[in-house]
């Protein structure tokens, strides 16, 4: 399956993980309006495309895993809580690292 646009709806999302569900498709840019949301969760999949740069408004991300997909491009500035960690795609996103 992909992941549908309708999820923006859901505005006041904190927990979101769907890793290792064979999800396709791209991350849509409608997630932007989480901007309560402190884990994020979509590793091993099938992802492609870019990480949306709507994401900048989320307030304060703890976790951000999208380790395992086919993602591209530059990571949207996010702003993170004190303690965070963030695992990102392969090159040119690199490893996990804290933050």
């Amino acid at each position: 399956g992909t992941l549908p646009t309708l999820l923006g709806q859901m505005t006041s999302m904190v927990y979101f993980s769907v890793g290792d569900n064979d999800i396709g498709g791209t991350i849509p840019t409608e997630i932007g309006e989480w901007v309560s949301i402190a884990y994020f969760y979509v590793f091993s999949n099938n992802l492609r495309g870019i990480i949306p740069t709507e994401i900048a408004q989320w307030q304060s991300i703890v976790d951000f895993y999208t380790v395992s997909n086919n993602l591209t491009g530059a990571i949207p500035p996010l702003r993170v809580r004190e303690r965070c960690r963030i695992a990102l795609a392969k090159a040119p996103f690199g490893n996990t690292f804290d933050c």
